[in-house]
């Protein structure tokens, strides 16, 4: 598959989620962004982790955020 590559300006408060088909496959895009807007920090990186870990997953998964943004706009 060809990569997909996104141009976008990120904005002071942003928050950048990234991940693998090993989460998405087992949580859904509002049960994301629920996340997102719910939990900070290490509090959101557990719940994701958690809420993967009770579903059963049997794939592996990885996930970025990158949510301190500040300064001169990128």
């Amino acid at each position: 598959a060809d990569p997909q590559v996104l141009e976008f300006r990120i904005l002071p408060g942003d928050l950048i989620f990234m991940c693998t088909d090993g989460l998405h496959y087992l949580v859904s895009n509002d049960e994301i962004i629920k996340l997102l807007l719910q939990k900070k920090g290490r509090n959101l990186t557990k719940a994701l982790v958690n809420l993967v870990e009770s579903r059963g997953s049997n794939d592996n998964y990885t996930f970025v955020l990158i949510d301190k943004f500040g300064g001169e706009t990128k």
